[in-house]
């Protein structure tokens, strides 16, 4: 069945698009946007005074998984995300194992093709165990795909470990 989304502020960056528009969704796609579409046959919802985005990443989420399910998991961080409109999400390090190495990110990555409600985003921590001595496997875990680093609120006091996560991480940055 269409849904004809009428009076919506539509915000879509990709297609420099602002404005107060129609939307007419055919199934799982949308299928034309304009203003005073007909949409014969469609649901009708009038959204004045609403806005209508493209999907949303937080980019700062505690999924906890792996070690710390007793608090959140994968799957019922990413349900949460979902159900507020994120269609992405950026998990933190801070798990047990702490994401410091390629085979953490992998897990999370994995884990989260299984049971997540949304796509995953896993950073990785720029020290080993968060402790901010020794800098992390960065590379490894950007080939398996993490896409940030953080010690996620500790401050990395070691200047010559700071400097040298940084370095690698622009380098890192360069070649992806």
């Amino acid at each position: 069945m269409a849904l004809l989304l009428k009076n919506a502020h539509v915000v879509d960056p990709s297609v420099e698009l602002d404005g107060v528009v129609d939307v007419l969704i055919d199934g799982d796609k949308i299928a034309e946007v304009g203003e005073n579409l007909a949409g014969e046959g469609a649901e009708v919802r009038d959204l004045s005074g609403k806005y209508l985005v493209p999907g949303l990443v937080d980019m700062h989420v505690h999924l906890r998984e792996p070690g710390y399910e007793v608090k959140e998991d994968i799957e019922s961080g990413t349900r949460a995300a979902a159900k507020g409109g994120f269609t992405g999400v950026c998990s933190m390090p801070n798990t047990d194992p702490v994401t410091d190495n390629g085979t953490v990110v992998e897990f999370v990555k994995s884990r989260a093709a299984e049971v997540g409600h949304c796509r995953v985003y896993p950073s990785g921590a720029m020290t080993r165990g968060l402790k901010g001595e020794a800098m992390s496997e960065m590379g490894d875990m950007v080939a398996h795909g993490a896409v940030a680093f953080t010690d996620d609120g500790r401050g990395v006091q070691a200047r010559a470990c700071s400097v040298a996560a940084w370095t690698t991480a622009r380098c890192s940055a360069r070649s992806s």
